[in-house]
């Protein structure tokens, strides 16, 4: 792995771990053992909640294709999926971000990577689950989290329907701990949402609204356009 793909790697945990400090504020970030990022994409997040939350267990949990969850290159690719073990990967990785250290000043988000994830050997886990249909879901239902976290997550699904809303919204009950906590941020939010969430067992503080950039594909221009967005962060606490 070159310097430039981990400097590309730094630069977009850098800004992501910004906007997850604001959504994560207020909550008790010292009682959580273990943290799901559902809907995790290529993980980004899932390292920036290792970064937040020191002695979490961080699982990113997402519909990965084709067989395996991303390796670390490949999220910095967007690329194929690895062949080799997880473990060679992340000690091809730690040995890599050692090199650098060595040859480089170091700067303060690397070093932070690699006291509180590398030299520890705590990397996030990364498992391939449908949400909807709680496939590959089975080893997180039993109350197994003390946080989960979402970023845009709920809403993709309401656009389906309702029904695979409610279905994900249940998913992620089952996957809390008693008084666990669901963190989400969503761009829109239908109006049935807060109803759902109180139906499978959730409380709700009120939302905060920020305005954050959003990123979509111009079909005319063929080119991805920016521009400033409502989102909303919402606390729920499971009651039972």
């Amino acid at each position: 792995m070159n310097n430039d793909l981990i400097q590309q790697f730094l630069e977009q945990i850098a800004f992501e771990r910004k906007e997850l400090q604001k959504d994560l504020m207020g909550l008790p970030l010292h009682a959580f053992n273990r943290v799901g990022d559902f809907g995790c994409g290529w993980g980004f997040i899932t390292w920036c909640l290792m970064l937040e939350i020191t002695k979490a267990e961080c699982v990113g949990l997402d519909k990965f294709d084709p067989k395996n969850p991303p390796y670390l290159s490949d999220i910095l690719n967007h690329a194929h999926f690895s062949r080799h073990s997880v473990e060679t990967q992340l000690r091809k990785i730690s040995k890599d971000i050692r090199s650098r250290n060595s040859e480089h000043k170091e700067d303060d988000l690397l070093s932070e990577i690699r006291h509180k994830i590398i030299d520890k050997e705590r990397f996030p886990i990364f498992h391939k689950a449908d949400l909807v249909s709680a496939k590959g879901l089975s080893p997180y239902l039993n109350s197994y989290f003390h946080l989960i976290y979402c970023k845009r997550f709920l809403f993709n699904i309401s656009i389906d329907s309702k029904e695979n809303l409610v279905k994900a919204i249940t998913h992620i009950a089952n996957a809390l701990k008693p008084q666990g906590w669901f963190c989400f941020v969503e761009l829109g939010i239908p109006n049935y949402l807060e109803s759902s969430l109180r139906e499978v067992g959730f409380e709700l503080d009120t939302p905060r609204e920020v305005v954050r950039r959003y990123e979509r594909w111009d079909e005319k221009l063929a080119t991805i356009t920016t521009e400033p967005s409502p989102y909303w962060i919402y606390h729920c606490q499971k009651t039972e």
